[in-house]
């Protein structure tokens, strides 16, 4: 039986794909791979089944939702595995997408919001890490921590991986930096983004732009993260955020905001939550109202003194958050939520019949 798992190339959509498809190989099925929308017609020659993952923007997913229509109808079972990081203004969700368009959530907030619209939610089925490459990635960690520090030289590493969109935060996230580095020298900086972020850390002693992000590959980016003391997500706005699990998963603790999603599986024993002050809608000409959680930077400030002093003063603290962050990563093995998607696919086929 062969399921092709369909995606974009954006970075994140991707990973999730491949780890479908490896869940898929494991449970002796033959994924084929897509990162581009192929014509149904000839999807349903190549293929029993389909699973899409997209982002639930319907400006831009339009045709993909399109695909998922047309490979019911040709009696390939599918669904839009997807996420959602705010408003879904309704003027954007025409009936045919209510109608004929399935979708499965990534988070019980991405569910909320996708109920709000009218859509058809066949379940929720949260993101997971695959272990197996995480055990592999451990093997490079302190190759990689040499490389980080040849470049921040010693210190207390907080690191970030996140692309410069105003919903990722990195604006109001250097000031929070810049007061960091004000306070104390302990607290280094080394974050993975675009091109655009550089300028927002100019002037900042003891940071690192690495402008690869959307370049490395997965193994790498992960290889990362396991070097760093720290993860901070000063994300905004999260449909899941999958880099704090896969932090956690690597024995990184994190600091986040508090808010849903990152609080359906974040552990408040291994991560620091900063609380927003508030929240705002805005509209970026995408599709979405994103759902951005404002704070007030002297709250992010405390929290990265506070692990700094957990780091340095606190050793037994900072060595069982780690082990809770990897602990409570072992509820998420792709192979323990994965197989949820392959089963909805002979629930999509038994009512498409």
């Amino acid at each position: 039986m062969k399921i092709a798992v369909i995606t974009s190339r954006a970075t994140s959509l991707m990973n999730v794909a491949r780890d479908i498809a490896y869940v898929a190989k494991k449970r002796g099925l033959t994924p084929v791979m897509l990162d581009y929308i192929a014509n149904p017609h000839d999807l349903a020659r190549m293929v029993d089944s389909a699973v899409i993952v997209m982002t639930m923007n319907p400006l831009i997913a339009r045709s993909w939702f399109l695909l998922n229509r047309e490979l019911n109808r040709l009696g390939v079972p599918s669904f839009i595995y997807t996420t959602v990081e705010g408003r879904l203004p309704l003027r954007h969700i025409k009936d045919w997408i209510r109608r004929d368009v399935l979708f499965v959530a990534n988070s019980s907030y991405t569910r909320a919001k996708l109920q709000e619209t009218g859509v058809v939610v066949l379940d929720t089925v949260l993101h997971g890490i695959n272990l197996e490459e995480v055990d592999i990635v451990l093997k490079r960690r302190d190759a990689v921590r040499r490389i980080i520090e040849n470049k921040l030289g010693q210190g207390i590493i907080f690191g970030v991986v996140a692309s410069n969109h105003p919903r990722k935060g990195l604006d109001l996230f250097s000031d929070v930096v810049r007061m960091v580095r004000e306070k104390t020298r302990d607290a280094k900086f080394y974050i993975v983004s675009t091109a655009g972020a550089k300028s927002l850390f100019e002037g900042i002693d003891g940071v690192y732009v690495d402008t690869n992000f959307g370049k490395r590959t997965r193994t790498e980016i992960l290889a990362i993260i396991s070097a760093f003391d720290w993860y901070i997500q000063p994300s905004l706005a999260e449909g899941f955020g999958l880099p704090v699990l896969e932090a956690m998963a690597l024995g990184v603790p994190c600091i986040h905001l508090a808010y849903e999603p990152l609080t359906e599986f974040s552990d408040p024993k291994a991560n620091i939550w900063v609380p927003y002050d508030r929240i705002e809608f805005f509209d970026f000409k995408e599709g979405i109202e994103y759902e951005l959680h404002l704070y007030e930077p002297k709250e992010f400030v405390d929290s990265i003194l506070t692990a700094v002093e957990i780091t340095k003063k606190r050793r037994d603290e900072y060595r069982e958050r780690k082990e809770m962050a990897r602990k409570t990563a072992m509820n998420f093995d792709v192979m323990k939520l994965y197989p949820r998607l392959i089963d909805l696919l002979d629930e999509v086929e038994k009512a498409i019949q």
